[in-house]
């Protein structure tokens, strides 16, 4: 069965140049503004391919590969279009709770297993990442 929603964060202030207040989480949040991999488009973040691995609580995500501590159904290779890298925040295929999330690598309040991630608000649109700089020209020598 799809994981269950996640508690609300706690009420403790992010703060960082460049932000912008959450939809997922309270006023008192303020989360970067996504550019590049990590801006996204879809309400739900299903389309997030950010590096964020800890969650609106603190947790760090357990990888998508890995069965332990928590078992789930959500193989990389069963769902290739949905990101599923390292310990990286995602919405596979639309399932869990209706943000970007993923499980935890120990056991949250409640016995949640999943929390929701802070990966900033959608965009209308995405500028792609700038190609990197090509190498410097070789010196005479």
């Amino acid at each position: 069965p799809p994981p269950s929603p996640p508690p609300s964060p706690p009420p403790h202030r992010v703060s960082s140049p460049q932000r912008t207040t959450s939809h997922l989480a309270p006023a008192a949040f303020e989360v970067p503004v996504a550019r590049g991999d990590s801006c996204y488009t879809a309400h739900d973040g299903s389309d997030y391919r950010g590096v964020q691995n800890v969650t609106v609580w603190g947790h760090t995500c357990q990888r998508w590969d890995a069965q332990v501590p928590h078992q789930h159904s959500f193989y990389p290779w069963r769902y290739p279009e949905a990101g599923l890298e390292a310990n990286y925040c995602r919405r596979p295929d639309g399932q869990g709770p209706h943000c970007a999330w993923c499980y935890v690598t120990d056991n949250m309040r409640h016995g949640r297993i999943t929390d929701c991630c802070e990966i900033g608000q959608p965009q209308s649109s995405c500028e792609p990442s700038p190609p990197p700089s090509p190498p410097p020209p070789p010196s005479p020598s």
